[in-house]
């Protein structure tokens, strides 16, 4: 057979897997499971996991907390309040917190599966690099995202869906719990700027009043 018409092949056959499996892109990963990341980083030294255990239904998560993707850990403790469990994987490098970056679909650190899996409703909060202000939601859980998007506008948010983070990989880590369906919010560091005094540690201990408006429309979105 001819060897362009083998590449189209398996390029198409390629392509037809990975819409079947839902298409995830991020930001790329310099390892591959969770695994391989405790076997070069240290915890409490290179990064920490951070748990705040109340309602097991509803598990709010920052997979690339701290110095990672900055604010989502602020973000996602305040959601959570005093009534929904919450996850943080946080980078406290001084730099090169970029390293410890695992996709969302190959996120496999146990404390948080064994959250997500006994949990109902998972929400999972990211950041972009890009200077944008729109929010993009994501996932498999219509219902919950559908409410999510209608809750952000009213409250003044601009909020889109976008292919790359369209968070509907069965392997997401927001996919992962019961249901098979969670939500997947993508905060571009240009909405994030303006929810903290700056993004350093010590600007992210200083929220605007944006910050508290964009957790109570989250908070009113899945109450």
């Amino acid at each position: 057979m001819n060897i362009k018409i083998v590449a189209g092949l398996i390029f198409v056959l390629f392509g037809l897997s990975s819409l079947c499996k839902g298409s995830d892109v991020g930001t790329p990963s310099t390892y591959g499971s969770y695994h391989l990341l405790k076997q070069h980083e240290r915890q409490g030294t290179d990064y920490q996991i951070e748990v705040l255990r109340q309602l097991p239904d509803v598990v709010i998560l920052a997979p690339h907390g701290g110095g990672i993707e900055p604010g989502t850990t602020e973000l996602a403790f305040a959601i959570a309040g005093s009534d929904y469990t919450c996850y943080s994987f946080s980078g406290i490098k001084l730099e090169g917190n970029s390293n410890l970056h695992l996709t969302s679909t190959t996120f496999d650190e146990p404390v948080a599966l064994n959250l997500v899996h006994h949990s109902r409703r998972t929400i999972t909060l990211h950041g972009l690099s890009s200077q944008s202000d729109t929010i993009y939601v994501g996932g498999r859980d219509r219902y919950t995202r559908h409410r999510l998007e209608n809750s952000l506008q009213a409250y003044g948010f601009q909020v889109d869906e976008h292919p790359a983070y369209a968070g509907t990989n069965l392997n997401n880590i927001c996919n992962r719990n019961q249901n098979r369906a969670g939500v997947q919010i993508e905060l571009p560091n240009g909405i994030r700027q303006k929810m903290f005094a700056s993004l350093d540690r010590e600007g992210r201990t200083l929220p605007t009043p944006l910050f508290y408006t964009f957790v109570t429309a989250v908070r009113q979105a899945i109450r």
